[in-house]
């Protein structure tokens, strides 16, 4: 594919919008449950921190499949997993060391004092192992320890993927569905915030990328019955396991919005816009907690009415959009460095 995808970059500030919105939301769910919201916590039996977290994994399936082309007997898993290095650790680094800064400047502590785990915080796995103990979490939740296990996973996905798509569909779907079976038997980690749980919605990215975003008839059929699980969603819902419903109601809304933003023009200026902002949204996401909790400590909930707690997000939204600017430069510039340690031809 030559020409940019605009349209998916809308779909992925769209779902950076949903998760400050959703973490917002929560934060003020759990001060009181009985405080007005903005909006609801859940739509169509999930919740919009799920649906934006299927989107995010569908836009990177998607995304790693376009910048990787056919895999064949001559690709580098090394140069892969380096790329992937450069796209991940300079922004998770850089954000950690100035979120780091900001407590240690107005004397928050953090941490349990185990410095050895200060190495998962190092390998950006510290948000992804929460859930099994207590360490020096600052930036990135599970996601991006999630995406780092999905990124080693990836390239062998493919691979199996571009010699057989069905057999690779039936394979991935017996694991997800067997899994899904015996979970609690087998894993303590949250089942959303499995890797191999969310593998299905990476083939789909992939599959996207590969048959259906250069066919409008395919994007139009697919759409049309994503339409249909969107309006039986209630049966389905009671019907089906909790994470094949989230499965289907994530790839359902991806492919509508897909196509519904593919319809509208984008002319340089406007295309130029959602590049940049999309460009930014990694770090807005790895910031944007850090605000929303600095926002509530100097303005009381309570006290805000409803337009005023919407006031209070935008200012969330632009604040974590704004540092992401300010800092990518920065990230830009250690990423330039590494990259020239690492990548020698490049």
């Amino acid at each position: 594919m030559n020409k940019r995808e605009i349209h998916l970059d809308v779909i992925r500030i769209v779902a950076c919008l949903a998760v400050i919105l959703f973490h917002y939301n929560v934060y003020l769910l759990y001060a009181d449950p009985k405080v007005a919201r903005i909006g609801e916590i859940s739509y169509l039996h999930q919740t919009v921190g799920d649906i934006a977290i299927s989107l995010f994994i569908i836009l990177s399936g998607f995304a790693l499949t376009i910048s990787q082309g056919k895999v064949t007997d001559n690709f580098s898993y090394l140069d892969f997993y380096k790329r992937r290095f450069l796209g991940i650790f300079p922004s998770f680094w850089i954000s950690y060391l100035i979120v780091a800064a900001v407590f240690l400047l107005v004397g928050q502590s953090f941490g349990d004092g185990q410095w050895w785990k200060l190495l998962l915080s190092l390998i950006g796995l510290d948000g992804f192992f929460l859930y099994r103990m207590q360490n020096y979490y600052l930036v990135g939740e599970w996601y991006t320890g999630y995406m780092l296990i999905t990124y080693l996973l990836y390239p062998f996905l493919k691979k199996l993927f571009d010699k057989t798509p069905l057999y690779c569909w039936l394979i991935v779907l017996a694991i997800f569905i067997s899994l899904n079976a015996v979970y609690d038997k087998l894993f303590d980690v949250y089942i959303n915030c499995n890797p191999i749980m969310r593998m299905p919605e990476i083939l789909f990215g992939i599959t996207f990328a590969t048959y259906i975003i250069n066919n409008r008839s395919n994007e139009i059929w697919l759409s049309i019955i994503s339409l249909f699980v969107l309006v039986f969603s209630s049966y389905l819902y009671n019907v089906l396991p909790p994470q094949l419903y989230m499965l289907v109601i994530g790839v359902s809304i991806f492919s509508i919005m897909s196509l519904l933003f593919s319809f509208i023009r984008y002319n340089d200026i406007f295309s130029n816009f959602i590049v940049k902002i999309s460009s930014l949204t990694f770090l807005a996401f790895l910031f944007h907690h850090q605000i929303i909790y600095a926002v509530f400590r100097i303005f009381d909930y309570r006290s805000l009415d409803y337009q005023q707690k919407v006031a209070l997000l935008v200012f969330c939204v632009l604040a974590s959009f704004y540092v992401a600017k300010e800092v990518a430069p920065l990230v830009n510039s250690f990423t330039r460095l590494l990259k020239s340690k690492m990548l020698k031809n490049s």
